[in-house]
């Protein structure tokens, strides 16, 4: 046996096993011209994946294309940005020629940039690798780019690219990401839709102990149980469990495997950031499951036992979880719960508070919605809602604040500025003191069926809705094509007042909503419409003030007030946002 321990669980590559089956599917989809996004939680083995991957391309000759995989890290480049990126993917596609260095042709247009100094090596390329040369980029936590950007169009610049680009034929993309990246991909107007997803799970029985055998060729048959049982095969828990048991490879026993369990447990932190990737459907779904004697439950029963709110929610719960590796779900019918070292640090860490609606983790707490059904009243309202509006006792949060920014921009409507919205609200909220208290989660393209799924998911504090309206009585959403599709305001307030006993406060960025958010205001304490057709500029600097002053300490109505004072084209346009309340007093209302 080697003196030296093979395992190393926190470096990416080390000790590869499993996903050959996945491995062969990317290979072929490539002949096929396709591109994928590899999802998987934190420590899943997404960057091992990728190491490998690029491994058997560069190994391997095949006859209809010559590969040359590029691999980078997102969270390695200093500063991010559509000219950086751009840049990034031109030095390594040219990494093995000799070519002119990247020189920005079209100022402001990185893409276009992009796109001609393609041009002037193509020949260059074709000479070296032959006229089917095809770039595969290995792009890791491709999501991570999205906080830094200032807006979608590079994301939308990688599908021309690989869709309908002069060059399409001799690029593919393989990106790896959490959460976010499955809002890249998500539907039918998301800026990378046409990327397959294949999301990582935990290891086959066979995977697992051809890992074990590296370093244990003779591994006794009952630890193995034992250690198979307390990972759940995930590849990072089981390779952690694996480097320590091998400083005492001699004599291995279960005493020193559950030594190991908690040393593992005291050096590393990982279940408290695997948890902030859950909602609270995912949290829902785990407790029912690890309430069971034995961790499972038919998918059946499963949504017979969760609160009606998140039963339809219950597929992305499962499919969240599993490739976060904390469930089996290899069994689709019959989900359950993958090891009990995860499952007993969750029991011990993690508890609802239902009177307080209260999710609590380790050493943060976290405000989230009660797992309670909806209720109209809000716990913090005086029985008599007439009285509220004269009550000098404030509302200011303890906890973090959620923002939820939804859009929809048919392609079909006049185009909004909806991204650089977004962004410019985010980017100014991060100036201010409280900054790390704000949470944002920001959704494109809305359709009917998503409203209620992200106010179900999210639970926000604040609901920011940008998009068109209409005198007629309708708020324009998407429908599944990115076109067009009216939804009467009665279906929006009754979709609001289901699952509204979150919101404090909304926000209607589209023309004619005035009478919606009177409506809405029935059932949340503040909401702000549009009393006409307003300017896309002034609605985006009157939201962006809007926000500073609730991050500086301000209340809701002077945080109104002083957002009216942005708008700038013409003095009539101060008057078009209106603030609506019907059950509080908006100056009691504090976020910070």
């Amino acid at each position: 046996m080697n003196a030296v321990n093979p395992y190393n669980c926190t470096k990416p590559g080390n000790l590869f096993a499993g996903y050959d089956r996945l491995l062969q599917q990317l290979i072929n989809g490539f002949r096929d011209g396709n591109s994928f996004a590899l999802i998987g939680g934190r420590r899943c083995g997404k960057t091992s994946l990728l190491f490998q991957l690029q491994k058997e391309l560069d190994e391997t000759n095949y006859e209809s294309i010559h590969p040359l995989s590029r691999y980078f890290d997102i969270q390695a480049l200093d500063q991010i940005s559509c000219e950086i990126l751009f840049e990034e993917i031109y030095s390594l596609t040219v990494s093995d020629i000799e070519a002119e260095p990247w020189q920005c042709d079209h100022e402001g247009k990185p893409y276009q940039t992009f796109l001609s100094c393609l041009d002037k090596v193509k020949t260059s390329l074709e000479k070296n690798f032959g006229p089917d040369w095809v770039v595969i980029l290995l792009i890791d936590e491709l999501d991570a780019a999205i906080h830094s950007l200032p807006d979608d169009h590079f994301f939308q610049n990688l599908r021309n690219l690989l869709m309908t680009s002069r060059f399409h034929r001799h690029f593919r993309l393989v990106a790896s990401g959490v959460n976010d990246l499955t809002n890249l991909i998500s539907s039918g107007s998301s800026p990378l839709n046409n990327l397959r997803a294949k999301y990582l799970n935990i290891l086959t029985i066979k995977q697992a102990r051809q890992l074990i055998s590296f370093g244990f060729p003779d591994f006794d048959d009952d630890l193995e149980q034992r250690l198979l049982r307390i990972t759940g095969r995930h590849p990072y828990l089981l390779q952690g469990l694996l480097e320590k048991l091998w400083t005492n490879r001699n004599n291995p026993d279960l005493h020193y495997l559950k030594l190991c369990v908690r040393e593992f447990l005291h050096e590393h932190n990982d279940f408290n950031r695997w948890i902030d990737a859950f909602g609270l459907s995912e949290h829902a779904v785990y407790q029912t499951l690890s309430k069971t004697p034995d961790g499972s439950m038919h998918v059946r029963d499963l949504k017979n036992e969760l609160e009606s709110s998140f039963s339809p929610q219950l597929d992305d719960a499962l499919r969240t979880l599993g490739y976060h590796g904390v469930i089996d779900d290899s069994d689709p019918d019959e989900p359950q719960i993958a090891g009990t070292m995860f499952r007993d640090w969750y029991q011990d860490n993690v508890s609802i508070t239902k009177e307080k609606g209260m999710i609590e983790h380790s050493s943060t707490t976290e405000a989230a919605h009660s797992f309670d059904a909806p209720s109209k009243k809000k716990s913090t309202e005086s029985e008599d809602t007439t009285s509220t509006r004269d009550t000098t006792q404030n509302s200011k949060s303890t906890g973090k604040i959620k923002i939820l920014f939804l859009g929809a921009n048919p392609n079909n409507k006049n185009r909004l500025a909806i991204d650089k919205e977004f962004n410019e609200i985010k980017r100014a909220l991060i100036k201010y003191e409280h900054k790390d208290r704000f949470v944002f989660d920001q959704h494109g393209g809305v359709t009917l069926e998503d409203l209620p799924r992200y106010l179900m998911h999210y639970k926000p504090d604040i609901v920011h809705f940008s998009g068109h309206g209409s005198k007629k009585g309708l708020i324009y959403l998407e429908d599944d094509q990115g076109m067009y599709k009216s939804v009467p305001f009665v279906n929006f307030i009754q979709i609001f007042r289901n699952i509204s006993n979150r919101i404090q406060c909304a926000i209607l960025n589209a023309c004619e909503s005035e009478q919606l958010a009177y409506d809405l205001a029935e059932d949340i304490n503040c909401v702000i419409g549009m009393s006409t057709e307003i300017l896309d500029e002034d609605a985006r600097k009157f939201s962006i003030a809007f926000y500073e002053y609730l991050a500086s300490g301000q209340n809701v109505k002077k945080a109104f007030d002083g957002a009216l004072g942005q708008i700038t084209s013409s003095p009539k346009y101060e008057q078009i946002p209106k603030l609506k309340t019907r059950i509080c007093d908006p100056a009691n209302i504090y976020f910070v």
